[in-house]
């Protein structure tokens, strides 16, 4: 099972993009000082988060709603 992603906000990227997952410093390549967010491509995924209305009735509705996910490559 994959380990639990934790959400922040957008402007929190710049910063979080330093460090790794147990939140020690990213290891860059020589004579880097900094991760360039402005240097990696942005790309946008629409992903569909749907609910049963009423899980008891056999013919409930179902309802999806589109969640715009962005990232950086």
């Amino acid at each position: 099972m994959a380990p639990a992603c934790h959400s922040f906000p957008a402007s929190e990227l710049p910063a979080r993009v330093q460090e790794n997952t147990q939140g020690k410093r990213r290891k860059l390549e020589a004579g880097a000082r900094r991760i360039d967010l402005s240097a990696c491509e942005l790309f946008e995924m629409v992903q569909w988060e749907c609910e049963v209305r009423d899980p008891s009735v056999r013919n409930s509705t179902v309802q999806c709603f589109a969640v715009d996910r962005l990232f950086r490559r």
